[in-house]
């Protein structure tokens, strides 16, 4: 239950989403459902995984994002998202980047 607020630009749009946690499992898993003033919702949900039958040291992350969007704005999806897609990519480019960067000590 506890609350965020999620922003995001993507296809010309700034998006701030008033957002609440609907599943928590510390060091496994964070997913939740938000909302902006025009109607937009997202839902989140991301896993981290440590397959037993691998090498120890691989951490799987499994997450899904669901954009939904008011009828008014539906009329826009196909040129909005190939943007979208994009501005997703480059978010988990820098999230590996981040997990892969060595503990500062």
């Amino acid at each position: 239950g506890e609350r965020l607020v999620v922003e995001q630009n993507a296809a010309g749009r700034a998006g701030t989403f008033e957002a609440e946690v609907s599943a928590l499992e510390p060091g496994r898993r964070l997913a939740l459902h938000g909302r902006d003033a025009e109607g937009v919702t997202i839902d989140i949900d991301a896993v981290i995984e440590r397959p037993a039958t691998q090498d120890a040291a691989t951490t799987q992350l499994r997450w899904t994002l669901r954009i939904g969007v008011p009828m008014r704005y539906r009329i826009f999806e196909s040129m909005a998202r190939p943007q979208v897609e994009r501005a997703a990519l480059l978010d988990i480019e820098a999230l590996r980047r981040m997990l892969e960067r060595p503990p500062e000590d």
